[in-house]
């Protein structure tokens, strides 16, 4: 509810998970989902302020997934392809909340944007892929 995530937000619980995403240990990975606020604008601005563009666009690319803790060696791979599905779904879930509670007015759903058009519309190519 709204309270928790309030509490989230004033205890800096963002920028720590931004922090584990960063170091790409284990532990950023399991809490990607924390960043999944849909529903919350002040949470998706904040999420912007804290820098999350500079990590959450490389987990769009599959370029800085998180590692994944393997516990069976029979299913490695299948863990890993099921790893990387749940990181892209959630990074998803983020950029659908920016998308819909990122004001025109400011700058942050013009930065969100421009993001898409960088390199060549490459994230452009990406989210066809997984259309």
């Amino acid at each position: 509810g709204k309270p928790l995530v309030d509490a989230f937000l004033e205890a800096q619980g963002l920028e720590l998970v931004l922090r584990c995403l960063r170091e790409r240990v284990h532990a950023g990975g399991t809490t990607l989902v924390w960043l999944d606020l849909r529903g919350h604008e002040r949470a998706a601005q904040h999420l912007l302020e804290a820098g999350a563009f500079k990590v959450l666009f490389p987990l769009w690319m599959q370029t800085n997934v998180p590692k994944l803790a393997t516990f069976d060696a029979k299913r490695k791979k299948s863990q890993q392809r099921e790893w990387k599905r749940k990181v892209e779904q959630t990074v998803i879930h983020i950029f659908y909340s920016w998308s819909r509670f990122l004001s025109m007015e400011e700058d942050g759903r013009a930065r969100f944007v421009v993001k898409f058009r960088d390199c060549e519309f490459e994230k452009c190519d990406r989210l066809v892929e997984l259309l």
